[in-house]
């Protein structure tokens, strides 16, 4: 686009043509980043959702493996048995 010295256009094309031609992309930027904004908030809120249901999911399974462990680690009720028999056996030694 040529301008002359004294700030007017020398195309034949009028000011609010060429102000039309600035604007219309500008206008569609604007909607492309309300859809890229639009679009980036649902893959957020995706995101989220799914890191929730994750954790929800793996709560219940934690339980499941530390009350296996528990029973696996506990020792048997006879060997307990035992083991108090044999404490207060020792005691008794002790005391006399």
């Amino acid at each position: 686009m040529l301008y002359s010295p004294n700030g007017h256009s020398k195309d034949s094309r009028s000011d609010n043509h060429l102000c039309a031609l600035v604007i219309e992309p500008l206008d569609s930027l604007d909607a492309n980043d309300q859809t890229s904004s639009q679009k980036s908030w649902e893959l957020l809120r995706s995101n989220a959702i799914i890191e929730k249901l994750t954790h929800e999911g793996a709560i219940p399974k934690l339980h499941k493996y530390a009350q296996r462990v528990e029973h696996q680690n506990a020792p048997r009720p006879k060997l307990q048995e035992e083991l108090i028999d044999a404490d207060l056996a020792a005691i008794e030694t002790e005391l006399d």
